[in-house]
């Protein structure tokens, strides 16, 4: 007879019918008067219970098998359940997961192998997490819980990568760049391209990869977008080129691409060009020479300095990213905005605004709106500046220089404040040309009278001319001041300057005149047409 289990053996169970079950157990064991086949009897009832509460919950499942240990122990008939398994897929099927129940007593436990080989047998090979299978087998073994284990994990397709677009074009110094869709859209620095120039390309983004689920299922990647860019004038498409069939600009709008002719020059343009007329835009990648004519119904952009050369364009701006060296020769006629670096020794008139970088130096300034010189050094000096509305800089005026300020004028007497103005400083470089030859002669020749008939002619024809051209300045001075009186009615605007206002500036505002005779700070000049005065407040 086996030796009997400890007393305290049964208060070691949770349950209570474990805690029965071991006590008959017990009253089984003590009783030594049975023979064999009545143990049996009694040890296979007692296994027949032990079978039915397995079936009453996973909690009493250790307390089972401990009670099958205790009675094989006592040299009873084995009783044990195999261990088993269960999988489960998740809602999106993109998991599976395997719940254990561990073998009861000496039966055979669930191991790594039978649920690979269940796996394999349904088909599913990709994504099996052998480790975490081997973990779930493992935990069951020692009686811990192995419900809901994720052992299968699908893949989701990846999305294809979408197609893109890569834009082309010519910006300064005409060579072919990458460009992006903000550079297409610059009227200040236009992207421009050459007849055959590719100025758009798709490019094809990589293929998506298909997916599958926990369970094997294949899932197919979604597709790429298409790209829809949409090939407008000028523009001839090829595969995945958008290439150009005319020399202009490149302009991107609501998702499509054209070009809009225009004539180009990747050089200097000479007197042998001139002259030059187009219907459309003129871009110049290099200087303009003295003494050529450019005329274009549309923009004019040249890189480099304009010499004494003449541009006018009808309708659209001039843009000079330099400036115009005019040489007391240039002339620039824009039908909307001058923009330049800096304006020298030349007359501008501009349809609405003329902007300064550098700022001018001895030029006729005249805009239909404002004159701006508020960026970079943004000094005036010298010459005639007229505007109908105000004028802004941050500099005006220098000693020994004089500089002429109109603003306020009306739509109606500024062209022939313009006209008025040019042909004034027309007259004035011939008078200054022609006094300075007077003092030649009178340096060279200390006795005129000594003078020979031929020099003789030839001074008194200067000293003629030098009365001739005083009375017409003058009688220019007069029109001017007439044409200023008409324009009182409608005199605005102001004159803002930001750092320094020098001697030498003479201000006309509708009827008024003020000359500044000292050097001044931050001003701002107004004119009070109630009182008909000119108000100049400190900045």
């Amino acid at each position: 007879m086996t030796d009997s289990v400890p007393p305290n053996t049964a208060s070691s169970f949770s349950s209570k019918l474990t805690r029965r079950l071991v006590k008959q157990a017990e009253s089984l064991m003590d009783q030594g008067d049975l023979d064999n086949q009545q143990i049996d009897e009694r040890f296979t009832a007692l296994g027949e219970d032990a079978i039915t509460a397995l079936g009453a919950g996973q909690e009493q499942q250790r307390d089972l098998a401990q009670l099958a240990s205790l009675i094989s122990q006592s040299g009873g008939k084995e009783i044990g359940l195999n261990g088993t398994f269960e999988l489960s897929d998740s809602e999106d099927r993109m998991f599976l997961s395997v719940s254990i129940t561990p073998a009861l007593g000496r039966a055979d436990p669930v191991t790594t192998k039978d649920i690979v080989d269940e796996l394999r047998s349904r088909g599913i090979q990709q994504g099996v997490m052998i480790a975490a299978i081997k973990k779930a087998v493992d935990d069951a073994e020692h009686g811990k819980e192995a419900c809901d284990r994720v052992i299968v994990r699908g893949m989701p397709p990846q999305e294809a990568t979408d197609p893109w677009l890569v834009f082309f074009g010519r910006k300064r110094g005409g060579e072919i760049v990458e460009l992006n869709e903000q550079a297409l859209q610059s009227p200040s620095d236009p992207a421009l391209c050459l007849v055959g120039d590719t100025i758009a390309y798709i490019r094809q983004g990589d293929e998506g990869l298909a997916g599958y689920t926990a369970t094997g299922e294949v899932l197919p990647a979604p597709p790429a977008k298409s790209e829809g860019l949409k090939a407008g004038p000028n523009v001839d498409v090829s595969g995945c080129h958008y290439n150009a069939q005319a020399s202009g600009v490149v302009i991107l709008k609501d998702n499509c691409i054209e070009v809009q002719k225009a004539l180009i020059f990747n050089q200097d343009v000479s007197r042998s060009d001139s002259p030059i007329k187009f219907d459309g835009s003129i871009y110049i990648h290099g200087g303009v020479h003295s003494g050529v004519h450019i005329e274009a119904t549309d923009d004019i952009f040249i890189d480099r300095v304009v010499e004494g050369a003449t541009l006018i364009s009808q309708h659209g701006d001039v843009v000079l990213r330099a400036g115009i060296a005019g040489r007391n020769q240039g002339v620039v006629r824009a039908g909307n905005d001058f923009i330049s670096g800096f304006a020298e020794n030349a007359s501008v008139v501009a349809g609405r605004d003329i902007k300064l970088q550098v700022g001018s130096l001895n030029s006729q300034l005249t805009a239909t709106r404002d004159i701006l010189a508020e960026t970079g050094k943004g000094g005036i000096s010298g010459g005639v500046l007229i505007a109908g509305s105000s004028i802004h800089a941050k500099r005006i005026g220098s000693c020994g220089t004089s500089t002429v300020i109109i603003n306020g004028v009306g739509p109606e007497e500024l062209p022939l404040l313009s006209e008025i103005s040019s042909a004034a400083a027309n007259h004035q470089l011939r008078l200054d040309e022609v006094i300075e030859l007077i003092t030649q002669f009178k340096r060279a020749v200390k006795d005129l009278n000594k003078l020979s008939a031929q020099e003789l002619t030839t001074y008194t024809y200067l000293q003629k001319l030098r009365v001739v051209t005083d009375h017409e300045l003058d009688a220019l001075e007069a029109r001017r001041n007439e044409t200023l009186q008409k324009s009182v009615a409608c005199a605005h605007g102001d004159v803002k300057v930001f750092q320094k206002l020098g001697p030498g500036v003479i201000f006309h505002v509708g009827s008024m005149k003020y000359i500044q005779r000292e050097t001044k700070g931050p001003l701002t000049i107004t004119y009070d047409p109630r009182h008909n005065r000119i108000v100049c407040h400190k900045r």
